[in-house]
């Protein structure tokens, strides 16, 4: 068995990331529904306004959790796994009103609630930066312009999804991969923004991999197959005894 522990059971059983790590990609669905496709402004309304509530819950944790780490440099038990339910259900109805899916997010984003829309975070760190969590407002300048800009061109992005799935059906895979590049980018930079990790936001999961290489895990993001490590090979039969020779003749 993998050293990894479960991050989603309907997934992969045996995918994690390591400390300071996010991975975000979502299942390809070549073909979409029309028809949802069509009213999508409609039906991401009830998901948003779950979004905006849950989000100002998010807001006072994250302040919160801001004070915690600055005066003992460790996240508050308890605050890490709500705002990162938050981020992942942030992910889910983003990744569904820019039509990177057409499944309906729900209302939850725990990881045990399997969805297209993938977020994994790795685990708390066992010590946080003090001065990079003080100065992490200012720090966050130069990457939210990136976010911003990656955020309009994802909106037109999806505009253009919007008409290729209207009239064909499907989702252009070149329209899903641009959608998954700006998206990522921008998921990774919140989660950062949200104190969560504390290395710089990556524009791809390269990095990721490369941690995860280094801990024994050789697999992608997604993991192909729902791979687990493969199984040691088993040991070859031990051969059979030789039967003991004859006692010599008594004289």
């Amino acid at each position: 068995m993998s050293d990894f522990p479960e991050v989603n059971p309907a997934l992969d059983s045996s995918f994690a990331l390591p400390p300071d790590s996010v991975a975000y990609f979502v299942d390809y669905e070549h073909k979409r529904s029309r028809l949802t496709t069509f009213f999508r402004f409609l039906t991401v309304i009830p998901p948003m306004i779950w979004l905006a509530i849950y989000g100002i819950g998010a807001a006072l944790v994250t302040i919160y959790a801001w004070f915690v780490l600055l005066f003992t440099a460790k996240f508050p038990e308890g605050a890490y796994g709500f705002l990162s339910n938050f981020h992942r259900y942030a992910t889910r109805v983003n990744a569904y009103a820019f039509l990177a899916t057409d499944k309906f997010p729900g209302f939850s984003g725990s990881p045990d609630v399997p969805y297209a829309a993938h977020l994994l975070i790795g685990p708390p760190k066992d010590a946080y930066s003090r001065v990079k969590v003080f100065f992490r407002i200012i720090l966050y300048i130069p990457f939210y312009i990136v976010a911003y800009v990656l955020t309009i061109v994802a909106e037109v992005v999806a505009i253009v999804a919007w008409f290729a799935i209207v009239i064909t059906g499907k989702q252009p895979k070149g329209l899903q991969d641009a959608l998954n590049f700006c998206l990522g980018f921008v998921y990774r930079t919140q989660v950062w923004y949200g104190l969560l990790t504390e290395d710089w936001p990556k524009f791809s999961d390269d990095e990721v991999n490369r941690k995860l290489a280094e801990l024994g895990y050789s697999g992608t993001i997604p993991p192909s197959d729902g791979a687990v490590a493969a199984p040691a090979a088993a040991a070859p039969p031990t051969p059979p005894v030789p039967p003991a020779p004859p006692a010599p003749p008594t004289v």
